[in-house]
């Protein structure tokens, strides 16, 4: 590889990098801003969105980012977990590319919920910085302590 090469290389990474430090710090300030707006307008306080509101939250964070030009996923329990055992198992996403999968997980499941992911983070009314294991999302933490105490 000549020098103009890995130049290039080094400003495409570091550009890279730029970009998506930019995108995390606006997909942040777009969860704090639509939690006020949920508690401003709605009269739901951000421990409760998760109680009901998430799927909704999640679908207006989603179509906001895209606006702006930030194009992620809505991911929910029912694409990573069968309850009921009826879906083919090639229907079921591979729960490993999106944390570390308890060795309990089939036994335990996840909780009804709605949440955006981007760029390898995990988004909601809780964590506006976002996560890098679903598992480490305050609704999913709190659903296997219940479960396992």
């Amino acid at each position: 590889m000549d020098d103009n090469s890995k130049i290039r290389k080094i400003i495409k990474t570091t550009l890279n990098e730029w970009l998506n430090e930019n995108h995390q710090a606006q997909i942040s300030n777009a969860v704090k801003m639509l939690t006020q707006k949920y508690n401003d307008e709605y009269g739901v306080s951000c421990d409760l969105i998760n109680q009901g509101d998430c799927e909704n939250f999640a679908e207006e964070l989603y179509d906001y980012l895209k606006e702006i030009g930030i194009t992620g996923e809505i991911l929910s329990d029912g694409l990573l977990f069968d309850p009921f055992g009826d879906e083919p198992d090639e229907m079921m996403w591979d729960v490993s590319e999106y944390g570390n999968k308890p060795i309990d997980f089939n036994k335990v499941g996840l909780p009804s919920h709605y949440w955006f992911y981007y760029n390898g983070k995990h988004y909601d009314s809780d964590v506006p910085q976002g996560v890098s294991d679903m598992f480490d999302l305050p609704i999913i933490k709190n659903f296997y302590s219940k479960k396992r105490g």
